[in-house]
């Protein structure tokens, strides 16, 4: 009797042990079921957040971008902007320089036309001084001084007129002619 009160108690025991372990194992599939139903929502949240994160740093590269593509559109613009009025104030400098080189050419040819015409006056008015000088010393032997003098001061004056380098020649002469004549 012993024996079959030990065989129950055992039997009763492994029941329980069973039942418990079946107990158990219930819990703990039902905990580890939660466990992944809370890892599995973890995770779609994490994956929600990181979707989130992922979008806001697009938007953030978008803008970023877009911002840079301004910048740069301005810069390059400024410096297209820059590029073209440098070479804008370089073909004027080009110009001025042409218009100076010519200028300088004109003011050469001005300047060899200017001395050629001083030189011929020059040679006028030494002319017109010996033929002076001659008709001063036949008046003074044969005819009234004033009557050959003035109209020689007259030429002298039309000549002062087209040639105004030799102005100050010409009065001056005209000073030694007057008073010449009044001796």
């Amino acid at each position: 009797m012993e024996q079959e009160h030990r065989a129950d108690t055992e039997r009763r025991l492994a029941q329980q042990r069973r039942e418990l372990e079946a107990e158990y194992g219930l819990q703990l599939r039902e905990v580890e079921e939660h466990q992944r139903a809370l890892m599995s929502e973890k995770l779609a949240k994490m994956q929600s957040d990181v979707q989130i994160k992922e979008k806001l740093l697009q938007e953030k590269d978008a803008d970023f971008q877009k911002k840079l593509d301004e910048k740069l559109r301005e810069k390059t613009q400024d410096h297209i902007t820059k590029v073209q009025q440098a070479n804008e104030d370089i073909a004027k400098l080009m110009q001025i320089n042409q218009d100076l080189e010519k200028e300088a050419t004109n003011h050469k040819s001005e300047k060899e036309r200017a001395q050629k015409e001083l030189a011929e006056a020059n040679a006028k008015i030494e002319t017109l001084k010996t033929e002076l000088a001659k008709q001063v010393a036949a008046a003074k032997d044969n005819q009234p001084t004033k009557m050959i003098a003035v109209p020689q001061i007259r030429e002298l004056t039309e000549e002062e007129k087209t040639q105004p380098a030799t102005k100050r020649e010409l009065a001056e002469m005209e000073l030694r002619l007057l008073a010449f004549l009044e001796e």
